[in-house]
């Protein structure tokens, strides 16, 4: 996953073990040595840093304009990571249960969290940071501030991505398990709405524009003695949190979803590589 502010000079992806940036205007590609295999990536363009997660729970950092890797940190099991331009600084989960922030240059602080915590997203107008913790079903409300907990709220079986709304202040969770969408107020920090879809949602993500919500779906079927994933694009209404559109996506094995709400695209990771949607369509 590529989260964060995106630069237009550069295009980025992983093979094990390295990060591959590549200049888009002149299709130059240079190979970066990491610690392990790349999990998620997110971009600070001001700063021109590249930020990525390690399955050896490394949180390394590289300057986008020279390709020279720079200190990370061992921090154990890295698994999501998000860009704040608000504060400058950059969210990464742990499979032990903490939130770690870089401010700057600086490690500066760690919250406690749930039980297996791996996506998030941030709320600019509340400066709250919210986690879906896999492992207990629930979301933590972490304070992006002073890094306290603000809230821990009970969700659907299985959060798996979380994003939200600025149309409507929202938070949307993908129960993974239960094949459900959790809605979160985040001014009152409670669930809303659970809005059930088509299959076990896996990705999310929001046009603020449109007000309307993507998610993708994969569910079983049996198809000659096999299992089979059969693969939805789930559209949904951000104004009455109701499924307006199933788009049928046969046996593409969607994962991540994400929305340029400047050109009304969708973007969809599939096990072939990315598909693309035009939002006016759905």
């Amino acid at each position: 996953n590529c989260t964060g502010a995106q630069d237009p000079n550069y295009s980025i992806s992983y093979v094990p073990g390295s990060l591959v940036v590549g200049q888009a205007k002149t299709f130059k590609v240079n190979l970066v040595t990491t610690q392990g295999s790349l999990r998620n990536l997110t971009i600070d363009t001001s700063s021109h840093t590249v930020y990525g997660t390690t399955d050896l729970g490394v949180l390394g950092f590289l300057n986008e304009l020279t390709n020279v890797e720079q200190d990370g940190y061992a921090i154990g099991g890295t698994n999501g990571i998000s860009y704040d331009p608000v504060n400058d600084a950059v969210y990464v989960t742990g499979a032990n249960g903490l939130a770690l922030v870089k401010n700057g240059d600086n490690y500066d602080g760690v919250a406690p969290l749930g039980s297996k915590p791996d996506a998030m997203t941030v709320d600019p107008s509340t400066n709250n940071l919210y986690v879906a913790n896999f492992g207990d079903n629930s979301v933590s409300v972490i304070n992006a501030g002073n890094y306290q907990t603000v809230s821990t709220i009970s969700v659907g079986s299985g959060p798996t991505a979380i994003a939200f709304d600025s149309a409507n202040n929202d938070v949307y969770v993908t129960n993974s398990n239960d094949q459900t969408v959790s809605v979160i107020n985040s001014t009152t920090n409670e669930v809303i709405d659970t809005i059930p879809v088509v299959g076990n949602p896996l990705g999310v993500a929001v046009d603020p524009v449109t007000d309307r919500i993507y998610v993708t779906t994969s569910a079983p079927i049996l198809v000659d003695g096999n299992n089979i994933a059969d693969s939805h694009l789930v559209v949904v209404d951000g104004s009455t949190n109701v499924v307006s559109d199933e788009i049928e996506m046969g046996f593409a094995q969607p994962s991540g979803v994400a929305v340029d709400d400047g050109s009304d695209q969708i973007y969809v990771s599939v096990s072939s590589g990315v598909a693309v949607f035009n939002g006016v369509d759905n």
